[in-house]
């Protein structure tokens, strides 16, 4: 409702956007952003002393790559990891398949296309709204090992992994004078 008040907002950046099977029929970068500002915008006309984070994309590319070959089941000897689970489930969805090179590195040109819109959307809000406080939190790493952080479906975070997203989110959001990096290695 309009008529809330929220003093702080984190919206988190999944690459579901990337998801497709084809470079052609992935969100487009305007649609991406102008869906980003029309709520946002929404938001700080109510109460423009917001505090916003936006936390883009991870590093989903490195994330695929390296969790391919993770075992998840291991069941009457036939052992299934991450790459056939995705397979399964999501098709051949561009991010999840690096064995087509071609496609894998354009989704991930598309990634970094996204993250660098975020930034220039951060930016213009900013501009348009200087009471709000906005950040962005880009390129980040889980500190801890990928294969505790990885759910069932080899994508979405495990309990394990959303709570090392809650971390990593804070360690970068607003209160960095409140814990240092060294506190998270």
């Amino acid at each position: 409702k309009e008529n809330i008040l929220i003093d702080y907002v984190m919206v988190l950046f999944g690459a579901n956007d990337l998801k497709s099977d084809s470079i052609e029929t992935v969100i487009q970068l305007f649609i991406f952003g102008s869906n980003v500002v029309k709520n946002l915008k929404r938001l700080l006309e109510v109460n423009p002393h917001r505090d916003i984070l936006l936390v883009g994309i991870p590093k989903i590319h490195d994330i695929m790559q390296k969790s391919q070959q993770y075992l998840v089941y291991n069941i009457l000897g036939k052992k299934i990891r991450c790459d056939s689970i995705r397979k399964s489930i999501y098709g051949n969805a561009i991010y999840f398949n690096p064995q087509n090179l071609i496609s894998f590195n354009e989704s991930r040109m598309m990634a970094e296309m996204y993250r660098n819109e975020l930034e220039k959307l951060a930016e213009q809000l900013r501009a348009d709204y200087p009471l709000a406080r906005i950040k962005t939190v880009q390129n980040y790493d889980a500190p801890a090992l990928l294969v505790k952080s990885l759910s069932v479906d080899c994508f979405h975070p495990s309990i394990i992994g959303q709570a090392l997203l809650a971390e990593v989110t804070w360690m970068y959001g607003f209160w960095p004078e409140l814990v240092t990096e060294e506190d998270y290695k």
